[in-house]
């Protein structure tokens, strides 16, 4: 079922009644167009399909059933009939919601608090949970480099400090998880915020994707040619990287570490 929420209350209404077994939240994913553009390591522009499908719906919750897609964003009167088209294109089991809202850092702010406040009161459990945010620009402006810099801390700080009154209170904050954005080897891979926010050896880790995969994207299919490793990089760099990032294009929600060692 596909339904379109322009208020914190319409969202209520449509979820009041329900317990979802899973739920997945995406911030800033909306469907604009079918190729985007990249700069790749020679400094030529190319062009790439967009992934904007898979950030709405990754394929690791297309057939999960009994589960909530919420998509967060701004839509005009346009872009919503295309994500709505879009949408039914792609068989879905989970119930779908487009949040159609200012996608300002206090709109965000609330609507973080007023859904972890619904986990909470319907007993979901973290692991159960999956938040990612996909607000981020090609080429930002000083505006758009500030949504870039605080939605993620806004997200982050909503999810450990839920403002329901409880004696025993659950923190989704592991949950959250961050788009790397328009990078040429990372287009398909979110990370986990709460433990890779620092992003410890990741300028390592670029030089490595650059040397083995030329101009094609890391993904869960093609994990085996980091076998390829050499010295240049520390193994440890690799393992913490490749334990706290989710291809969303893989068909299982593992880290792109359980791939690897399979």
């Amino acid at each position: 079922m596909l339904t379109i929420c322009k208020s914190i209350h319409e969202i209520t209404a449509s979820i009041a009644n329900q317990k979802y077994e899973n739920i997945y939240i995406s911030i800033g994913s909306k469907y604009n167009e079918e190729f985007i553009y990249m700069t790749n390591k020679t400094g030529k522009q190319q062009t790439k399909w967009s992934n904007a499908m898979e950030q709405i719906a990754p394929h690791f919750y297309r057939e999960k059933e009994n589960s909530l897609i919420l998509c967060v964003d701004s839509f005009n009167p346009q872009e919503l009939e295309k994500n709505k088209s879009k949408i039914r294109e792609i068989v879905l089991l989970s119930d779908i919601i487009l949040y159609d809202t200012n996608n300002t850092i206090q709109s965000i702010e609330e609507f973080i608090s007023y859904m972890t406040n619904y986990f909470i009161e319907k007993e979901i459990l973290p692991e159960k949970v999956l938040i990612a945010n996909y607000v981020r620009f090609i080429s930002p402006n000083h505006t758009e480099n500030y949504f870039e810099e605080n939605i993620p801390k806004v997200i982050y700080k909503g999810l450990t400090s839920p403002s329901l009154p409880s004696s025993s209170i659950v923190s989704y904050n592991t949950r959250f998880y961050q788009w790397f954005g328009y990078q040429p080897h990372t287009y398909h891979l979110l990370f986990n915020y709460h433990n890779y926010k620092y992003m410890v050896g990741y300028t390592n880790i670029l030089y490595l994707l650059n040397d083995i995969y030329d101009e094609d994207y890391l993904s869960y299919s093609n994990i085996y040619m980091l076998q390829k490793i050499n010295s240049k990089i520390s193994p440890m760099y690799l393992e913490i990287f490749l334990k706290n990032v989710m291809d969303i294009t893989a068909p299982f929600d593992i880290s792109l570490y359980d791939y690897f060692i399979k």
